[in-house]
């Protein structure tokens, strides 16, 4: 028998064709099975619907992650205070500390973590696949947790065979065969999860040959991967060469195509990234924190989206990355006019703006548009209920619902949280999880496994020197260490 919820006589956030956002006050939205089947006032009511009242409350879409490494979790708060070359020393290359067991609750941990934020759907580019394993428990992790996600596979970006304290062993194998397979077996037996799991690419090895590139975007697209995100930046670490033309010239950009930061670009190349359709994941906090530049998501000739890129040093809002982009545009065009002794005139951009990359956005760049990230009749049931009468919302809720989710709410204010139909979120509490095998989890008792592989992995990093990771990624990238500066 096909499941109904109703939510009664909350302030829906509803978003029409030219993505304006109205708010429908004293509003129903019914939901039948995984899908959103009606939306009015005074709804009737089909006898055995779960009922969730939402007086006083905002029913908005469900918030959407187009980047982010999920498998993390255990290695949170080791790098708030760290720039980009000491985090890929320092934390990237720690998936070689963990087991495929540490990849399961890590995942899960990160995917529940999510779910608790309100977000609905992630991009979640794994760099961390050392044993088809380490896949195969992600998978099993992403599909237990409830959350809508494509598991974007990658080999890992660091490869090692060993780490120790007295020396470092990088693979001669970057990508290798058995891995390779894996993903295409995946991609062509997708979904998973019930449906709300399926496989991308993760790709960043651009300094191969042109044919070895173009040869694994075309197997992977033929095989059915949903979306291929890389990381674009260019700077003194990452390098200054144009990943962006690379990929225009080999005839490989298109709408299929999700660039994490894309920061210090030039106009031209944000030019043929917009033409070709193709899509960019800011990351705020990470960008802020990291030395990568100003975010772009807000910039004009951008397909924008908004990611938490890790939160091994943030938090997992997607609402609060919103925030965060939004004042960072804003003090970029103000710092311009500053600079000259100006004043500006009106703030770049609007909540709504921002409010739009968190939903509609992120739905566009995931290739779902007209499936999810909006509160419209026929799109998927993943939504999300906000407390308007809390203490951080009460009184702006009322003025505008839009900016109370946007700028003043937080993950407390998240009551409920429907992925594909199901609650996964409810009164506050995310809802227990069941395992294959037909286990059922709690939070408290997920937060155990987590503390337990946690305490492991942290035991398998204090046998490694960091330095010498350092050192190794020093060599592979080339960096120029006359320019790594001490701020002033």
């Amino acid at each position: 028998m096909t499941s109904t919820i109703i939510l009664k006589g909350g302030t829906v956030l509803y978003h029409d064709d030219a993505d304006n956002v109205t708010a429908l006050k004293d509003t129903d939205v019914l939901v039948t099975g995984n899908l959103i089947t009606e939306i009015g006032k005074n709804i009737n009511v089909p006898p055995g619907t779960t009922v969730i009242d939402c007086h006083g409350k905002i029913i908005s879409p469900g918030f959407i992650d187009t980047h982010h490494h999920m498998w993390q979790t255990q290695l949170k708060g080791r790098h708030m205070d760290e720039t980009l070359l000491e985090y890929m020393a320092s934390g990237n290359p720690q998936s070689f500390n963990y087991t495929p067991e540490d990849m399961f609750w890590g995942q899960l941990g990160g995917c529940l973590e999510a779910i608790d934020a309100g977000t609905t759907f992630v991009l979640d580019h794994s760099h961390s696949i050392y044993t088809a394993e380490h896949a195969t428990q992600c998978l099993a992790a992403s599909s237990a947790s409830g959350l809508r996600l494509i598991y974007a596979y990658s080999a890992v970006s660091i490869p090692l065979t060993s780490w120790t304290k007295d020396s470092i062993m990088l693979s001669s194998d970057i990508l290798p065969a058995w891995s390779l397979d894996q993903l295409e077996a995946l991609a062509t037996s997708q979904p998973f999860g019930n449906g709300r799991v399926t496989i991308g690419l993760g790709f960043d090895f651009f300094f191969l040959p042109r044919e070895i590139i173009i040869g694994i975007f075309n197997r992977f697209r033929k095989a059915g991967v949903k979306v291929i995100t890389c990381h674009v930046s260019k700077n003194a670490v990452c390098g200054t060469g144009s990943i962006v033309t690379l990929l225009h010239e080999y005839g490989l950009l298109g709408p299929d195509i999700v660039l994490s930061h894309a920061t210090g670009l030039t106009p031209d190349e944000h030019a043929l990234l917009y033409s070709a359709g193709a899509n960019v994941s800011s990351t705020p906090t990470s960008e802020a924190q990291m030395g990568l530049g100003w975010p772009v998501a807000l910039h004009s000739g951008v397909h924008g989206s908004l990611g938490v890129d890790s939160h091994a040093f943030c938090e997992s809002s997607i609402l609060s990355e919103a925030r965060t982009l939004l004042l960072l545009a804003r003090q970029e065009g103000n710092l311009k006019l500053l600079e000259r002794g100006e004043f500006p005139q009106r703030l770049v951009a609007r909540a709504r703006d921002a409010f739009n990359l968190a939903t509609v956005g992120g739905a566009r760049a995931l290739g779902m548009e007209g499936k999810i990230g909006r509160v419209r009749v026929g799109y998927l049931a993943d939504l999300v209920v906000v407390d308007g009468r809390s203490p951080a919302m009460s009184g702006v809720a009322e003025w505008d619902p839009v900016v109370a989710v946007l700028g003043h709410s937080s993950v407390r204010d998240v009551e409920t949280v429907i992925v594909d139909g199901v609650v996964r979120k409810k009164d506050g509490k995310l809802v227990a999880v069941e395992l294959e095998g037909g286990e059922r989890l709690g939070w408290e008792a997920v937060a155990e496994k987590l503390a337990t592989s946690r305490e492991e992995v942290q035991e398998r990093i204090a046998t490694v020197e960091v330095g010498l990771a350092k050192k190794l990624l020093m060599g592979m990238w080339h960096i120029d260490e006359s320019k790594i500066k001490a701020v002033a």
